[in-house]
């Protein structure tokens, strides 16, 4: 399981490099796809360095900022 996670995250590395690149000569058009693929990384590396929780602080945030 490691092995395949690691070599997802190569593969999404390689790819964000790629859409980074193709970024900057068509003035951001495919920023979109980027943000998809950055958002998988952050996903994969969270349950590759077993981080769970990171979304309980936004919550109590949004909670007090809500007043509810």
């Amino acid at each position: 399981m490691e092995e395949r996670l690691n070599n997802k995250l190569k593969y999404l590395y390689s790819m964000a490099e790629k859409y980074n690149q193709l970024n900057q000569k068509s003035h951001n058009k495919y920023d979109w796809r980027l943000n998809g693929i950055n958002e998988q990384i952050e996903a994969l590396e969270n349950l590759q360095n077993n981080i769970t929780g990171e979304w309980d602080e936004a919550y109590e945030e949004d909670l007090k900022e809500s007043n509810i």
